[in-house]
């Protein structure tokens, strides 16, 4: 991905739950998690937050 020269923003949500999606997401340039579980909504804020932040593109 790096080496395409395209902008990207990378999200790997790994278990995801139907859970209430109260909490804080985290977004790290090292691969840093707080735990594998993240509900749906969680990741759908997240994709929406990504989109409309530029600041996420490229990990700038």
């Amino acid at each position: 991905m790096r080496a395409s020269g395209l902008d990207r923003t990378l999200i790997q949500p790994v278990h995801l739950t139907d859970d209430a999606g109260a909490g804080e997401l985290l977004a790290s340039l090292d691969g840093a998690l707080r735990s594998l579980k993240i509900a749906r909504r969680l990741v759908g804020r997240c994709l929406a937050d990504a989109l409309r932040q530029p600041a996420w593109l490229g990990g700038r």
